[in-house]
Formats: structure tokens, sequence, C-alpha cells
């Protein structure tokens, strides 16, 4: 610790009689740091535990399905599948059901293309579910 210390004390009296190369330092860290800050705030957003009260006692269910050119799409199902599924469930408090789509979005403008998603009635209830467990078509 006291050569870290020492090095510290020589590398700050050598920047404060370099203003010049001081700024050189200082403005090259800025510049190559800052590209980086987005990547690093989306990946500490995905180390945040989920908004939900209890995270992990949502499940997301679905079914693979191959397709014609025999890649495999993953967790989907269709909405008689769901409808059976909240029927039958015996062990679950809530099931919700999504499915996303791109759309062309047009107001005031040239259309643009949109990510949405459709849900069912109770889907944002089903997140807030609290205590009760839930499930997520």
């Amino acid at each position: 610790m006291g050569t870290l210390a020492q090095n510290l004390r020589y590398a700050i009296r050598t920047l404060r009689n370099n203003p010049g190369f001081a700024l050189v330092v200082v403005l090259t860290l800025a510049l190559e740091s800052a590209p980086t800050r987005p990547y690093f705030r989306r990946l500490f957003a995905l180390l945040r535990p989920l908004p939900y009260r209890e995270p992990g006692k949502l499940y997301h269910f679905g079914e693979s399905r191959i397709q014609n050119d025999n890649s495999t799409n993953g967790a989907q199902a269709s909405y008689p599948d769901y409808l059976d599924w909240k029927r039958t469930a015996k062990s679950v408090q809530s099931f919700a059901g999504y499915s996303g789509d791109a759309f062309t979005l047009s107001a005031n403008g040239e259309p643009k293309n949109t990510f949405a998603l459709q849900v069912t009635p109770n889907f944002f209830s089903t997140l807030e579910c609290g205590r009760r467990s839930g499930a997520i078509f």
C-alpha cells in the first residue's frame, strides 16, 4: 500500500506540473469512456431484479414449434392452448397471455414500424399478483 500511495502522489505532482498534459489525459479518458456508458447502463438494468413483488413466482409457458425450414420457434402457444391451460390449471393463481408483432403506425408524417404487444385483459393484474403465483403465456 505504501508503494501505491507513493505512485499516486508522484502522478498527481506530475500532472499538476504539466497542466496541458493533464488536460489531454483527462480528455482522452473522457472520450474513451463515453461510448461505453450505454452498454454498462443496459448491463446494470439486466442485473437488477424484476420490478414485481415476487418475480420468482412468475412463469412463462409455451411450446416449441418446428417451422417449415426445420428451425425451432421458441416458447409460443396458440390462444386455444392458453384457454385450455387457464381452464385446467389447479396450482396457478392467474394466467395472462401476450403476443408481440410489428405494426406500421402513421400519423402526421412518415409511417413508422413499431413493435407492440397485444395482451389479455388480466395481464397487468397477473404481474401484480403479489404473494400469489402467476403465469404468463
